[in-house]
């Protein structure tokens, strides 16, 4: 495997670690993609010894933020399991954007038993507002399973 064949079947594995490319036949090219598809940096032989562990500082500090996000999704997919099958059931009906006078209407139930419900899972969840329900689907992925936009956030 090329070095950005094993990057991509590190990604698609589920493994995100922060990726040090160091190559002698490597060009622009091939650092852009390398970059694109999330890796820490491309360094071309011969390299600084300072550019090395510049590298490896940075992702050491991306490394620990990532545990500290993936730390607090599953700190909030703790809670969303929490929820009872009627608080998830209304918590996806938020999260796509209808009202509670909709929801009772889907659910056949009176927009009070809606709106009791509701306050429940946002307290239940350490939310305020319909857009930290949303904030916090989108933080937990409960929403966007399929998406693939990239094996790693970017910087």
């Amino acid at each position: 495997l090329s070095g950005l064949q094993l990057q991509e079947a590190l990604c698609e594995r589920g493994f995100n670690l922060p990726i040090i490319f160091l190559s002698a036949y490597g060009d622009a090219q091939m650092g852009a993609q390398a970059i694109k598809r999330g890796a820490i940096d491309f360094l071309q032989k011969p390299y600084r010894n300072q550019d090395l562990l510049d590298a490896v500082n940075a992702a050491l500090i991306e490394s620990k933020e990532a545990r500290g996000k993936q730390s607090e999704r599953h700190k909030y997919r703790d809670c969303l399991e929490s929820l009872s099958l009627r608080e998830k059931e209304i918590f996806d009906l938020v999260v796509e954007g209808n009202s509670s006078k909709e929801i009772a209407r889907i659910l056949g139930i009176s927009p009070k038993t809606v709106e009791a419900h509701r306050g429940r899972l946002m307290s239940k969840l350490g939310v305020r507002s319909s857009g930290e329900l949303i904030q916090l689907s989108m933080l937990t992925n409960s929403h966007c399973i399929e998406c693939k936009w990239a094996c790693r956030p970017a910087r």
